[in-house]
């Protein structure tokens, strides 16, 4: 994800609002709202992505960052996040080719061993087996396995309700692979 001409403007003005917290215990917090604004874009963020990263994984989770203190001494608030982690049975946390669904492997009947599969369509067949018995049974087309595993889905509003507001596009990524722009969404459920 490449940062507008926008998301510049508005990270140079928060910089400059920030700029005497450097030597604050907390402008590594502060840097995660900087780089989360512009989706982490540049190689300086990954300290700020391991940042959050620690922070959300951590027991218990806590949030992607913490207090970010301005040079003059108080608390920067001057921000909305929604941010999320997924659940091992959420099937938006599956990444499927363009075209297909997922669908959540629960043991029975799954075509492909994993917690999910990716398929062009499903049915249901009932047939009567040898002994008599009827027996259901789930069809899958075309199964294959996910391209991908998300963790996080996130959003951040930089100075909301301001005529300097900036709300980043939602953002899913994993953990080990960081953002994936290509599969920006529109809203956090």
């Amino acid at each position: 994800m490449r940062p507008t001409l926008r998301t510049a403007a508005v990270i140079s003005a928060f910089l400059s609002s920030l700029a005497a917290s450097t030597a604050h215990a907390s402008t590594m917090d502060c840097e995660v709202i900087l780089c989360m604004a512009g989706g982490f874009p540049s190689p300086e963020c990954s300290d700020a992505y391991d940042h959050m990263v620690d922070r959300v994984t951590s027991f218990p989770p806590e949030s992607p960052f913490g207090i970010c203190t301005m040079s003059g001494g108080g608390e920067y608030e001057g921000y909305d996040v929604s941010f999320r982690r997924y659940e091992s049975g959420d099937p938006e946390r599956y990444i499927c080719p363009d075209g297909s669904f997922v669908h959540i492997n629960t043991g029975i009947d799954d075509p492909i061993p994993g917690p999910a599969t990716c398929h062009n369509g499903i049915w249901t067949e009932t047939r009567m087996d040898t002994d008599g018995d009827i027996r259901t049974e789930t069809r899958f087309a075309n199964p294959q396995r996910p391209e991908g595993r998300l963790d996080y889905i996130m959003r951040i509003t930089v100075e909301p309700g301001q005529a300097n507001e900036y709300a980043s596009p939602v953002m899913r990524g994993s953990f080990s692979g960081g953002i994936l722009p290509d599969r920006v969404i529109t809203e956090i459920r």
